[in-house]
């Protein structure tokens, strides 16, 4: 079964360009295809759509984090589901716009539970990987993750290294 067309690339005739002056984009090297769900309550439109990667948001459009793309001509949020070779789309497909946050926050685990929840209760994907996946807190993502502090050394077997201790004798 062939990939439901995108529905910008059916109406944009050759050669179009959402924004001039930007210059092509390069596609990514490797799995330049990504799969996205994205944010919209419409349940006639509850797949994952094909967009282009580019080349330099490579290293950090990896499956589960959060993106924006171009869809019905505005910019939408959705969860890039996964990369590919090859679309099954013969049309041109859209460009990812930016990755909003590196970090992944949906795993596949939690994209399946979410898909076999709105299956079942005849809900939309959106809706339900809204409600299971927290809101992004972008201060805690740019604060410096704290240096782990290292664990204390291991007490020498033979009891003495109780000696740091003031009651460490009577301890033992």
């Amino acid at each position: 079964m062939a990939r439901p067309a995108h529905p910008e690339a059916a109406a944009a005739p050759p050669g179009w360009r959402r924004a001039a002056g930007r210059g092509e984009w390069e596609p990514a090297g490797t799995a330049p295809v990504a799969r996205i769900a994205v944010d919209v309550p419409l349940a006639h439109l509850d797949r994952p759509f094909d967009y282009r990667v580019p080349a330099h948001l490579d290293d950090v459009a990896a499956p589960g984090v959060r993106v924006r793309v171009r869809f019905a001509g505005r910019l939408v949020d959705g969860f890039l589901l996964d990369r590919v070779e090859e679309s099954d789309h013969t049309g041109r497909l859209a460009w990812v716009e930016k990755v909003v946050s590196p970090e992944p926050v949906l795993t596949a685990e939690v994209a399946a539970l979410c898909r076999a929840v709105a299956d079942r209760y005849a809900g939309v994907f959106a809706d339900v990987v809204r409600l299971a996946v927290p809101p992004r807190h972008a201060r805690t993502e740019a604060a410096a993750a704290e240096p782990a502090v290292p664990p204390p050394p291991a007490p020498a077997p033979d009891g003495t290294g109780w000696t740091a201790y003031p009651r460490g004798a009577a301890f033992l």
